[in-house]
């Protein structure tokens, strides 16, 4: 038996548990949040400030600070997992015929994909970044300052 009840209440759950329930949550702050399933996986599809992004919490999870499954666009998405988005289909749409348009393009949030998150300010609206390089790490801030 698997849902995002039993991920809460026992903190065990695979990919289906972990996208509803990140995306029952985000609901709750008054972000549109659905969960996208393929063949193979489950994950969370938003809309932030009209724009459609995906996330997989669930890889979050394993990796907490990695952000290269964080705010993905449809191309990203279908690059980290070879996912193909004519197989994505969105749960609370059970006829992908009749799906509306969740069209994640923009790419805003691309320079976070290849960084791991050290600090967020909610305040000054950053995030605090560092990656690997050839010869160390290297680090980078995020200024959203002028998105929502």
């Amino acid at each position: 038996y698997v849902s995002s009840y039993r991920l809460m209440t026992t903190k065990i759950g695979i990919c289906c548990e972990i996208a509803e329930a990140y995306s029952y949550l985000l609901l709750q702050l008054g972000i549109n949040a659905a969960t996208v399933i393929n063949s193979k996986h489950e994950w969370s599809i938003i809309k932030l400030d009209g724009k459609y992004y995906h996330i997989d919490p669930t890889f979050g999870l394993s990796d907490w600070d990695n952000l290269a499954f964080f705010m993905m666009n449809d191309e990203q998405r279908i690059y980290t997992d070879l996912y193909n988005d004519n197989k994505f289909q969105y749960v609370a749409y059970y006829d992908p015929a009749v799906a509306p348009d969740f069209t994640a393009s923009d790419d805003t949030y691309k320079p976070l994909w290849d960084y791991h998150m050290t600090y967020f300010d909610p305040t000054e609206k950053k995030i605090e970044c560092w990656r690997y390089t050839g010869e160390g790490s290297e680090n980078f801030t995020f200024d959203y300052s002028g998105r929502p």
